[in-house]
Order: C-alpha cells, then sequence, then structure tokens
C-alpha cells in the first residue's frame, strides 16, 4: 500500500493517525471472554497530532511515536479513505498498548 497521501495528514491535538494492519492469529489457549474480535485492531502509528489538554488545563502528551505498532479500541475513531488507502484518527485514550 502507498501511503503517500494518507501521511501528508496532521492529526489535531489528542489524536494519532494509524493504518490498521492484519491481526494474525495465534494457536494460543490464552482467550478474554465477553470481548468481540474485532472490537479492537492492531495498526501502526503514521502520525502524531500534539499535546492535548484536559479541562483543568493539564497536558496530555501523545505517548506512542511514528512507526511504533499499537492496539487500539476500534469504536469511537474516524476512518480515512484516500484512493486505495485506508487509515484511522484514533484519541490518545483509545489507544492501548504497543507490540514489543
Amino acid at each position: 500500500m502507498n501511503d503517500e497521501l494518507i501521511k501528508k495528514l496532521q492529526p489535531g491535538p489528542g489524536y494519532y493517525i494509524v493504518k490498521p494492519l492484519p491481526v494474525e492469529k495465534s494457536n494460543s489457549k490464552i482467550t478474554i471472554s465477553n470481548i468481540k474480535e474485532d472490537a479492537y485492531k492492531k495498526g501502526e502509528i503514521i502520525a502524531v497530532g500534539g499535546i492535548e489538554y484536559n479541562k483543568n488545563g493539564e497536558a496530555i502528551a501523545p505517548f506512542f511515536k511514528i512507526g511504533d505498532v499499537v492496539r487500539y479500541a476500534f469504536a469511537g475513531h474516524e476512518e480515512i479513505h484516500e484512493e486505495a488507502e485506508v487509515a484511522h484518527i484514533v484519541p490518545f485514550k483509545q489507544t492501548l498498548a504497543k507490540y514489543l
């Protein structure tokens, strides 16, 4: 996938732009019950917005950086379609973990 059009976007404060990646299926015996399989997505951060401020004026800096592969909540984000490219605009708060 050519990400050039998507990479020209700059997210606003408090948001990442994430390129979705396929989630590998595992033969692991560990399961988490009561969570829909597609409630969370795996993706690579391709752009990072600026610092967000909460209602008390406290700064919320981005925790992850460009190139990090993260797990994020699928609900509550915007989807961008530029030609054949797809990306998600995800709030900092919905980006849950980084793959190591």
